[in-house]
This record gives structure tokens, sequence and C-alpha cells, in this order.
């Protein structure tokens, strides 16, 4: 059975959300000045050379029915694509008060660049807390396992899952970490505007974790990308990096209307456009640490430690950059 939340039921639950971020953190803007320009485009940050399928998933835990979307590689109808595989799995989880239909561009962006993404919704969006979020990740990769040794399943034989990845956004990012701090078996993490978690919290993880926030968010604001990055155990291969003029909402889907709503009613506002700046760089990281870290594409290197990442640092399209 497939839950399906109104959207007066979505805006109560993302009202509600970012109120309670308010109450904690406040709103206020990094001070720095603004980007030079705008990003131009990359190979890793536009669509990439597979088109993407999509099939529909439940699965259950104690919190209740999640839903999911689970996106492949495919051809151009839209079956799954055998010639390249087997690929990467990885489960991805939106943030509170959010839905899967907020995070569309995750899992169809990293499904054209070879991987294969569970974006899900919790059972009750709007609860406080990231344990639907940790545990929901974890059993996404088990469904994922499961589908892709099933010939039933669209994902039948084109999974590899020896490379597992988990990530999120702002409640999903806390998750993310929460849950790569109890998985030992984990290929890579990518944190989207995570608050500050503690050292306690983080003590597990010994994937390679990149983070990312930006400058303009008011609900868990930049500094908690950072923090979460130095709570991390020394000695794992880390990065943190901070968007020039993004903001929170800026991390779901343009139009969606978490993006719109939040923008509007408590968010700090984006400086820079969502989709082709924020987004943009959001993708390029993100795919060139998946591409480096899970695939061993070491031309990727060039974008999260070489001259890509130098020059986005020199137009001021990042204002924070550190990596172990």
């Amino acid at each position: 059975m497939q839950i399906t939340i109104s959207n007066h039921k979505r805006l109560i639950a993302l009202l509600f959300s970012i109120i309670l971020a308010t109450l904690i953190s406040g709103c206020a803007g990094d001070d720095v000045p603004p980007p030079i320009g705008t990003p131009e485009a990359t190979q890793l940050d536009s669509v990439g050379p597979f088109h993407f399928g999509q099939y529909k998933r439940t699965f259950i835990n104690r919190w209740g029915i999640y839903g999911a979307d689970i996106y492949y590689p495919a051809d151009n109808q839209g079956n799954p694509n055998h010639s390249s595989g087997p690929y990467p799995i990885m489960a991805f989880s939106p943030g509170l008060g959010a839905v899967k239909e907020f995070n569309t561009w995750v899992g169809e962006h990293l499904a054209t660049h070879g991987y294969i993404v569970m974006v899900f919704s919790v059972p009750i969006p709007f609860v406080g807390g990231y344990n639907e979020q940790r545990e929901g990740l974890l059993q996404g990769l088990e469904i994922l396992e499961n589908d892709g040794s099933n010939p039933e399943m669209p994902i039948y034989g084109i999974t590899d899952t020896t490379k597992k990845i988990i990530g999120g956004h702002s409640m999903g990012a806390m998750g993310s970490l929460a849950a790569a701090s109890e998985a030992a078996d984990l290929s890579a993490v990518v944190a989207l505007a995570p608050i500050e978690l503690s050292e306690s919290v983080l003590a597990g993880v010994s994937a390679p974790t990149q983070i990312q926030g930006g400058t303009q968010d008011c609900i868990t604001r930049s500094s908690g990308a950072i923090g979460s990055y130095n709570n991390l155990p020394v000695g794992i291969t880390k990065q943190v990096l901070i968007i020039n003029g993004g903001n929170h909402v800026g991390f779901n889907d343009a139009g969606s209307l978490a993006a719109i709503a939040g923008d509007l009613l408590v968010d700090c506002s984006a400086t820079v456009d969502i989709f082709d700046h924020q987004q943009r760089l959001s993708r390029r990281y993100m795919t060139a640490w998946l591409d480096f870290h899970v695939k061993g594409d070491t031309s990727a290197s060039t974008y999260i430690y070489g001259p890509t990442i130098q020059q986005d640092l020199d137009h001021l399209f990042l204002t924070e950059l550190d990596f172990e």
C-alpha cells in the first residue's frame, strides 16, 4: 500500500518543522561577499551518460510505512541499463516535514551517473528526532540489496552490494550521519545541511563523509555543517564545503512546496539560483565525492581536491572548504 500525503498536510508539516527549527537556531545569514559570476556547467553537475528509470516501493518498520522512489540507470525507454553495471546503491532521506517528492533531483541526477538511488518519505515526516530517517536509511539499503537479487524487480542483476552509500538533507542528513556511525560497511556518506551533531553520536563513522551547507541557511545554519565535520572522528576521510548564497531549502527541488514556503516563511532567501547555482555545485561535489571514493574514478579528484574546487573558491562560489 502506498501512503500519500495531501498538500495541506505537507504544508502543516513544513510549517511545524521550520518554526521549530527557527526557535532552536535563529535566523541569520552569513555576511560574506557575493559570488563572482555563476558556475559554468561541468560533466559531473550535468546530466550523465545514462537516462534514468524509476519505480515505487514501500517498506515497514516500527515507525510505520515508508514510501520510496527508486531511480536507476536506464536506456532511453526507461529500461534498466545492463551494459555498464553493476551500480552502487544509495539510500537518501529528506528532512523534517519533507517527503520524497522534495528531493527528486538527487535520485534523477545520480541515476544518470550510474548509481541506484532510493529516496524515501518517513511515515510521520513532522516528528522531531532523526530515528525514523536513520532506521529508514539502513533498511533502505537492505531493500535495494533484496530487489537486486529478485528477478521480478527492475534492478535485478545490476546492483553492486559491495558499494553502499547513505545520504540525506537536514534531518535526513542527521539520520545519515547517525546511521553511518552504526554501519561499518558503507562506502561513502553525503550529508546536506545538518545541525551540529556531537562527537559521541559520530564516534563510529568510518566511511568517507562529505558535508555540505549554505551561507544563507537560517534553519540549521552553515555552522551546523562545520560543527558536524569537526566532530567526525580524527583520521577518517572527510570534507565540508559551504555554498555561498545557498540556503537551507535550496537543497529541495526548485519549485517544490518546501523550497517555496520555507524561503517565504522562515529560511533566509537564497541569493543565487537554486537549480543552476546552489544545486549545480551540490551535484558537482556530491557526484565527484562518490565517483572518487565509491567507484575509484581518479579523474574525479580534480573536482574535490584539485583545480576545479580551487577555482570555485577563487570565484567565491564556496566560502568554506576543509578536508582530511
